[in-house]
């Protein structure tokens, strides 16, 4: 995900209300921004991690780079892809009934590693992690699940929900939008989590 896209769509879930190009200028608020998505047959949720300009990008880069032409070979690459994708989980857990559910990359991507190591352009993670909770009991039965996250810094994760093909119920934060089953002005951090009830 750009980092225009990003600003794009945290504006459109509300979280800023500032002008795009005045956002660009700046480090990013919000460098962690979730999407819960359910659907009648899995659970996603994705991924965009960004680092901010400056020194956090080019110390990341440098702790893989070699000796070298100060840009990352392609070992180099897949080792860093390999790294965030692990430290986007690290926090991350969604339960249903008290237990874990468990989780598979299905999509996974790194920009700005193609750039000189000394750059200070953003690194951006965007993964997609799949899950299939356990189907909801009767006719009309709902799904609920909890999603607990959080970074090791101040920042809090940035959350939406955007049900496909189901109708969501409920949010323990945020706020449902009255014309789409989306769900927006979410944050996780150590203290606070989501709960959420889907049903078909």
């Amino acid at each position: 995900m750009s980092r225009r896209a990003r600003i794009a769509l945290l504006a459109a879930a509300g979280a800023i209300a500032i002008p795009a190009a005045a956002a660009l200028a700046h480090p990013l608020p919000d460098p962690t921004v979730m999407i819960v998505a359910p659907s009648k047959d899995a659970l996603e949720i994705r991924i965009n991690d960004m680092t901010q300009v400056g020194d956090e990008s080019v110390a990341l880069k440098r702790q893989f780079h070699g000796v070298g032409t100060g840009m990352l070979a392609a070992n180099e690459r897949q080792d860093l892809l390999d790294f965030l994708v692990a430290r986007a989980q690290a926090h991350l857990a969604v339960t249903q009934s008290g237990q874990r559910l468990a989780f598979t990359v299905t999509s996974r991507a790194l920009h700005g590693a193609d750039l000189p190591v000394d750059s200070s352009e953003s690194l951006s993670l965007d993964v997609v992690l799949r899950a299939t909770p356990a189907p909801a009991r009767g006719p009309g039965g709902a799904t609920e699940i909890t999603v607990r996250d959080f970074r090791d810094d101040a920042h809090v994760v940035r959350c939406a929900v955007m049900a496909q093909d189901v109708r969501l119920l409920s949010v323990s934060q945020g706020t449902i939008d009255a014309t789409a089953p989306i769900a927006t002005g979410i944050e996780l951090s150590r203290t606070e989590s989501l709960t959420l009830r889907w049903a078909e």
